[in-house]
């Protein structure tokens, strides 16, 4: 078992977190009617939500529903979210609040209309309104320095492999597909176009297809459904360059647990662009991915080839 004490702390890793374009995105906000109410109305306004239910937005859900307002000498007074101000006009609402004997003073606010997934936005975000933040725990990643030991190793084999594409004219990219937790490579692969006259065989694809071939040929040999894997199941890629969006796409029904690249593509790359393939919550697989390795370099790259 790993000691705890050994672990290293995530802002001394040679690489950093990519976050996903959700995980950057400023402040939005989504229109509510907001009642300022005493204290002593709060369990009839807290009736009203829940037996309007209907026309509450499910989405918002990560804003607190009140916040308490005390100003020094003054008395309390509690912001009361109570319903999208879509849901129904002021007049309406002041009606349904006066016939349940509520005294409120409406104004339409702005509050968060998403819910934090960031220390950074929680702190931004709860400025304009409380909101819930749980930070995802599948966003944690705990490594040693053997293990970054390792993945430095990996990352030197795959920029040589790359380099040496460059002197016979073909993509200098490469990638390896990587078992972390049995220190094995168990694919290596450049870019393939130009040998193969096939524009689909880039590194990702080519080095996805070799663990799927090898992983074939060791079923026919040992029939353990035990020891079967999907494609690469809890396994690293490590690449030169951010991938373009097919390759992304393929990594990620790949079933990869991570991604570690050494140079961005800014202009095709599905990563560090608005794409964010590797972290979007709508995709049935979601994986982590790294990039800027300190004091490494990747072979230059056009700005318009798609890795």
């Amino acid at each position: 078992m790993t000691n705890k004490s050994s672990f290293v702390p995530e802002e001394q890793w040679p690489f950093q977190l990519v976050k996903s374009h959700l995980e950057t995105r400023s402040l939005q906000t989504e229109n509510v009617w907001l009642g300022r109410i005493q204290p002593k109305y709060a369990s009839k306004a807290a009736a009203f939500v829940k037996e309007y239910r209907s026309i509450q937005n499910e989405k918002l859900l990560h804003n607190q529903r009140l916040r308490r307002i005390q100003k020094e000498g003054e008395p309390l007074i509690l912001e009361v979210i109570l319903c999208p101000e879509a849901a129904m006009t002021r007049d309406q609402l002041e009606k349904i609040l006066a016939d349940r004997g509520i005294e409120a003073e409406l104004s339409v606010f702005g509050v968060p209309a998403f819910p934090p997934l960031t220390e950074e936005q929680f702190s931004e975000w709860s400025k304009v309104w409380p909101v819930s933040f749980r930070r995802p725990v599948d966003r944690v990643e705990q490594l040693t320095n053997a293990q970054l030991g390792q993945l430095d190793s990996v990352m030197d084999e795959v920029l040589r492999l790359a380099r040496q594409q460059e002197s016979s004219g073909n993509v200098p990219c490469a990638i390896a597909i990587y078992d972390l937790d049995n220190d094995t490579i168990l694919s290596l692969q450049a870019d393939d176009r130009k040998n193969s006259g096939n524009p689909l065989h880039h590194a990702a694809i080519q080095g996805i297809n070799n663990v799927a071939v090898k992983e074939r040929e060791r079923r026919m040999l040992d029939h353990d459904p035990k020891e079967e894997r999907y494609l690469c199941t809890n396994l690293t890629a490590v690449m030169s360059h951010e991938p373009c969006v097919m390759c992304s796409m393929a990594l990620l029904h790949s079933r990869i647990h991570r991604l570690i690249y050494c140079s961005p593509q800014p202009s095709t790359g599905a990563m560090q662009s608005s794409y964010g393939i590797h972290w979007r919550t709508e995709l049935n697989h979601r994986y982590l991915a790294y990039s800027n390795w300190k004091g490494k370099s990747a072979p230059k790259l056009d700005d318009s080839i798609h890795v």
